[in-house]
């Protein structure tokens, strides 16, 4: 029977999905630039779909940005709206993918040949190198087409530049992804980290046995501390963001900048607790026959 739902073959899905949700976003964005080429519809009957895209901008950037381009040009905001949408709900099952393959398979005690995480490796590097590469050519591009006179905004030819940039960067964005979940492949341990922070501590004291059982609890507690330094950060960004939405004396256009803050910092705390669950247990369970992971399985690629 062929091993359709390993842990290798979750692994290619993860690093097909993932990629193509992101780059299915940011294309969308791109392809939103050209809609200055198209013609205006005010007459048509999606006019009230554009009107009311426009509305949330407007409402959204606390009246800042004023725009009538979803109105006008309905066909691109359109398509911008559906790969968005496309690229979120692809995004959306990766993520459930995961936490149902975590659910099946909460700790994996073997790890890949070393042939094997040499050869993903490699290739993991190689995407990432190409994905680097063809960004920062878009980047210079950019910035060519700016030191040629384009102006930020608010021309054709700045709407098409900005377009043509970020097309161009979609297939370096999926490259440099594609390569990252390449190679995380090969970090079985991460994996490991990762799954037992979505258990409960009560079902892995009711369902592990010794040793295994110690090693978890000490990770999860380790996973613990840092979700909370993680989530009250999160927290307090949150209300600030709201603060800054609803409040007249702090109301900004920027009220979205802490949130972001604020989810990137909890991610920091989140991978600082898988770090640190390596360096504190990784030792250990490789050492222990029983937890045995395989030399390869180990350290994430990162």
């Amino acid at each position: 029977m062929a091993k359709e739902y390993d842990y290798a073959a979750f692994c290619r899905k993860r690093a097909m999905l993932v990629p193509t949700g992101t780059a299915l976003v940011v294309l969308g964005i791109a392809l939103s630039f050209f809609g200055s080429l198209l013609p205006a519809l005010p007459q048509s009957d999606a006019k009230v779909l554009g009107a009311g895209m426009d509305w949330l901008i407007k409402f959204l950037s606390k009246e800042v940005i004023e725009t009538d381009y979803a109105e006008k040009h309905v066909g691109a905001a359109l398509l911008l709206l559906t790969c968005i949408v496309a690229g979120l709900l692809i995004l959306r099952h990766a993520r459930t993918m995961l936490h149902e393959f975590q659910a099946a398979h909460p700790y994996i005690n073997h790890g890949l040949p070393q042939d094997q995480a040499d050869v993903l490796n490699t290739r993991g590097r190689r995407f990432q190198w190409a994905g680097g590469t063809i960004i920062a050519i878009s980047a210079v591009a950019y910035i060519i087409g700016r030191l040629c006179g384009i102006p930020f905004s608010g021309s054709t030819s700045a709407s098409v530049l900005s377009g043509c940039v970020l097309t161009l960067a979609c297939p370096g964005i999926w490259f440099a992804l594609h390569g990252e979940w390449v190679r995380a492949t090969t970090g079985i341990f991460a994996y490991n980290c990762s799954a037992t922070n979505r258990r409960s501590v009560y079902e892995i004291d009711v369902n592990e046995q010794e040793p295994l059982r110690s090693l978890l609890l000490a990770e999860k507690y380790e996973f613990l501390r840092c979700s909370l330094h993680g989530n009250t950060v999160f927290a307090c960004c949150a209300v600030l963001s709201a603060a800054m939405f609803f409040l007249p004396t702090l109301e900004s256009p920027a009220w979205w900048v802490p949130l972001a803050i604020g989810v990137i910092i909890r991610y920091l705390y989140g991978r600082h607790g898988v770090k640190n669950a390596e360096r504190l247990f990784y030792k250990v369970a490789q050492e222990d026959a029983k937890l045995s992971i395989g030399k390869t399985a180990s350290k994430s690629a990162n």
